[in-house]
C-alpha cells in the first residue's frame, strides 16, 4: 500500500509503503487501516517498483 498524504491531507514527497498486515504487538489489531482512498482520475499512477520492495526488504 502506498500512502500518498499525511494525516492533514497534505501530499508526501516520495510516496511511503507500508504493510497493511502489520499489527500492533500490544494489541494483536492492525498497526494501520485505511481511512479513505483518492480519485485515480486526479493523481498520477504511483510507480509501486520502490515501495513495495520498501515494505519487502
Amino acid at each position: 500500500m502506498a500512502i500518498l498524504f499525511d494525516r492533514s491531507g497534505n501530499p508526501l514527497a516520495a510516496p511511503q509503503g507500508v504493510d497493511l498486515k502489520e499489527s500492533d504487538p500490544s494489541s494483536g489489531s492492525p498497526r494501520r487501516r485505511i481511512l479513505g482512498t483518492v480519485d485515480p482520475l486526479m493523481h498520477p499512477p504511483v510507480s509501486m517498483g520502490g515501495v513495495l520492495q520498501a515494505v519487502s526488504g
